[in-house]
């Protein structure tokens, strides 16, 4: 007797339901809720993205993440390679790339106008590279919050396949730190970051 895969069942209910989610306006609901519950039965560390893709939102993306969890990447791999070619859908894995936005964690809050960054190599780490985020009112009591955004703006301006890949670690510091004077506008971030990966794949 032959019994479905996790992730042959996960795409038999999503085609089910298909319509009901292409219909889902809010990205709430009931229906959602229910295909969340389903994706936590893949891995529950699996979290996923609704965005319509075309102006009348009879098409949408489906994003499947590994929340930035390099141990879930086979998770996502194999989930990904199981998907259903369905009307309506643009499935993808990993969060893509985002372009000139900000971020707000609790008090922390980092402006892409202002912030800067600095690449290090990791010296424990042959391959990866260490992303030094400096930001406005940076403050000492706020470490935890701070950090967070940091690594939430982090791998929206690197996507975040290549985050998990690359980056070892993701800090936010003040300015008066001594890597500030090596530091570039965050408008560089990415094309910095590809140079250094095509220097070191």
């Amino acid at each position: 007797m032959f019994f479905d895969s996790k992730e042959t069942k996960f795409w038999k209910w999503f085609s089910k339901h298909s319509q009901e989610l292409l219909d889902n306006k809010t990205g709430k609901g009931e229906v959602v809720d229910k295909m969340y519950e389903q994706l936590q039965k893949v891995n529950n560390g699996l979290v996923y993205e609704f965005s319509v893709n075309n102006e009348d939102g009879s098409r949408k993306d489906f994003v499947i993440s590994a929340d930035c969890n390099p141990e879930l990447i086979p998770v996502v791999e194999k989930l990904y390679d199981a998907r259903p070619n369905l009307p309506g859908w643009n499935i993808q894995k990993y969060r893509s790339r985002m372009e000139s936005f900000d971020i707000q964690v609790g008090d922390a809050f980092i402006d892409s106008e202002t912030a800067r960054f600095c690449l290090v190599e990791d010296e424990d780490n042959p391959g990866m590279v260490d992303v030094l985020l400096f930001i406005d009112d940076y403050s000492d009591e706020n470490i935890e919050q701070q950090d967070i955004a940091a690594s939430v703006f982090v791998s929206a301006a690197l996507g975040e396949y290549d985050v998990m890949k690359y980056v070892d670690l993701i800090e936010a510091l003040g300015r008066e730190s001594a890597f500030h004077e090596q530091s570039q506008p965050i408008s560089e971030l990415a094309g910095s970051f590809d140079e250094w990966k095509t220097k070191h794949s």
